[in-house]
């Protein structure tokens, strides 16, 4: 059972978010920490984790900080939050119409202006969602219900089109362990820092919309948990990239929940390449006819590093449509882990959906597992699985070297070329390149 600080009182929130963390609060009380024991976790590295060694992420800003990581491609707009506090500083934060708000601060849950929003209903129904805590939670869930500091909406208004990709930048850094006097405020370096990333992301109808995500972190030992909400309306599109360049000493539990509306569409793209522990839970809710999604995730893991994916595809209606691709590399002594569930529920006749899970393992003390499921309460549905885990192709390794292509040369393009495909259908191609070079630095 975790301690909780005694700032648990959430008074400086507005009063119905004080109510959610609290409530939160006293669930997570009597919530136990996960243990291996459990088959949820008995993948996972979780033997280690203990609440009590990490503390509050100090309210540090990185004020000489610039806006833009070096990688970023050109955006529509760029939103930074630092330490989980929100930077007010953004580049085209509300062009279009589009509107960075700060649930924290100035929002009314229960009465969403119509002045604001097209849908208030839908917002008021998303930010319950969202933040309200449920006896179905798990614990990391309930942890970042009731710590969270800064949940972001990013609002994209009715038929508000744009190429380029809306980015949100979370920059989180222990300011004892690097920076200057100049730029950071001291912290305590006692234990490692606690952050809670929180994005709600509201295509509203007819929106057409790219949304790039980005969590990094030095290295300094630190727990993350983020939560992303993707809520799409009728007719959006909305396509979501998250990109996880966490510190090596980095504890990773991650949510990214979809929603989608009648004739909708998510275009979901995960890329976990940093973390020791990494571990994300990735749903799509198909809640009306015609509503589809994709869920891609690429994953590549080295040394000791534990990647750890969790999915679930979920289809409430008729004609709804998902595919499930996720390609993964381990090397080292590294470990990765894949479960996934497709749910057909009654009544979602002419429903289709797929799940493949591909792994490559590329030395001897390197694993994989994949475990797909079904659970089809209708008959009148096409559903698929796949899954394989396997080393390079000894065939094809020889080829490239009787073409005076080194061994270690020809595995790294072996590696990256295994990826090829599936990063030719991220949102935001324009990553590819730092993408390739970060695991070709791995290799």
């Amino acid at each position: 059972m975790p301690t909780l600080p005694e700032e648990t009182e959430f008074t400086s929130d507005p009063l119905w978010l004080q109510s959610y963390k609290n409530q939160a609060a006293a669930l997570l009380e009597k919530t136990p920490v996960p243990t291996e024991d459990q088959e949820n976790w008995r993948y996972s590295d979780i033997s280690n984790f203990r609440p009590d060694n990490f503390k509050p992420a100090s309210k540090a800003v990185y004020v000489a900080d610039t806006i833009r990581p070096e990688f970023l491609p050109a955006c529509s707009a760029v939103i930074k939050l630092n330490n989980d506090g929100y930077a007010e500083k953004t580049d085209g934060g509300g062009k279009g119409g589009i509107r960075v708000i700060n649930l924290a601060e100035d929002f009314d849950a229960e009465n969403p202006s119509e002045t604001d929003f097209a849908d208030p209903s839908s917002i008021k129904d998303l930010v319950r969602k969202y933040l309200e805590p449920s006896g179905d939670d798990s614990f990391f869930e309930l942890l970042a219900k009731a710590f969270v500091k800064t949940p972001i909406l990013l609002y994209i208004p009715p038929n508000y089109k744009a190429e380029l990709p809306i980015a949100v930048i979370h920059s989180l850094h222990d300011p004892s362990v690097s920076g200057t006097k100049d730029n950071l405020v001291s912290a305590d370096s006692a234990a490692g820092e606690t952050y809670f990333p929180s994005l709600v992301i509201f295509a509203d109808k007819g929106a057409e919309v790219k949304v790039l995500e980005v969590l990094l972190s030095d290295g300094a030992s630190s727990l993350v948990v983020p939560r992303t909400f993707c809520w799409v309306q009728e007719g959006a599109h909305l396509a979501y990239e998250q990109l996880q360049v966490l510190g090596k000493n980095t504890q990773h539990y991650g949510h990214q929940y979809g929603f989608v509306r009648e004739n909708g569409f998510l275009d979901s793209f995960s890329v976990s390449l940093g973390a020791r522990m990494s571990r994300t839970e990735t749903s799509s809710v198909l809640s009306e006819r015609q509503a589809s999604s994709n869920l891609y995730s690429l994953y590549f893991a080295g040394d000791d590093q534990i990647k750890d994916m969790r999915t679930y595809q979920d289809h409430l209606a008729p004609h709804t449509k998902s595919e499930l691709i996720f390609k993964g590399a381990v090397d080292g002594e590294a470990r990765s882990v894949y479960t996934g569930l497709i749910h057909m529920a009654k009544g979602a006749v002419r429903s289709e959906a797929s799940q493949t899970n591909r792994n490559l393992v590329l030395s001897e003390k390197a694993s994989a597992d994949s475990v797909p499921n079904l659970s089809i309460e209708e008959n009148d549905v096409k559903c698929s699985h796949a899954s394989a885990v396997g080393p390079i192709d000894k065939e094809l390794s020889f080829y490239l070297e009787t073409k005076g292509i080194d061994p270690s040369s020809a595995e790294k393009l072996i590696t990256l070329g295994f990826f090829r495909d599936l990063l030719n259908s991220a949102p935001v191609t324009e990553l590819n390149g730092y993408i390739y070079n970060t695991i070709a630095n791995k290799l």
